[in-house]
């Protein structure tokens, strides 16, 4: 078997802690949410998944520009989309701490950590096999991104259009602000609204694309 680099080490062992991370957000959920409802959630475990989200999204980002960019395959503009949908969600809820209470919240902790903890475990045994990971684990990766998704960009949706109500107590939160800041500020989050969900129908119709054509492609091989 040969030798990994270091760059290879490094991605195997961030992708293994976001996964272990995934989990433990996902177990804390399904352990807290049943028995204290949506009030733990600001205060708790809000800020482990705003933390959890930004070391995703800059790993995303860097491993990204070091090494996925010279896979083939690989587009620039679907991960550059899906990382910036991130951190829109993120400065949205360290913003506006109170859209954390909303009942959408938990809901969008348990897809998104079900979607993370699979293309994490994907990633991992991507470089632990040295890019064989198997042909199951590439469809169930695929098959989740499709089915959870749209709900979770429709959630995420919702979750900005409530913090559009917080956003005239905005000077409250940032006393430096004047009038012309404030109106940037508001036209900024509607033009995420409006462009947001036609950038991720993209990234979501090319997934579905390669993920159609790849059992195309097995449906061949078992006829032959």
């Amino acid at each position: 078997m040969p030798s990994r680099t270091k760059t290879q080490k490094l991605i195997l062992l961030a992708n293994f802690t976001s996964l272990l991370f995934w989990i433990f957000l996902l177990s804390r959920l399904c352990i807290l949410y049943p028995l204290t409802g949506a009030r733990f959630l600001p205060g708790g475990i809000a800020d482990f998944y705003i933390n959890l989200l930004l070391f995703s999204t800059i790993y995303d980002l860097s491993s990204f520009y070091i090494v996925i960019r010279h896979i083939y395959g690989t587009s620039f503009i679907s991960s550059i989309i899906t990382s910036f949908a991130k951190l829109i969600l993120l400065l949205i809820l360290h913003r506006y701490p109170k859209i954390a209470r909303s009942q959408l919240f938990p809901l969008l902790l348990l897809l998104q950590s079900l979607r993370e903890i699979i293309y994490r475990y994907y990633n991992t045994q991507k470089v632990r096999t040295f890019n064989h990971p198997g042909a199951n684990i590439y469809k169930l990766k695929n098959l989740v991104f499709i089915t959870i998704q749209p709900i979770e960009s429709i959630v995420s949706t919702i979750l900005i259009f409530q913090s559009l109500t917080e956003l005239p107590a905005l000077d409250s939160i940032w006393p430096s602000i004047d009038e012309i800041t404030e109106s940037y500020v508001k036209l900024f989050i509607r033009v995420v609204l409006v462009i947001g969900p036609v950038s991720l129908y993209f990234v979501y119709r090319r997934t579905v694309s390669k993920f159609t054509r790849s059992w195309s492609l097995l449906g061949h091989s078992k006829e032959e």
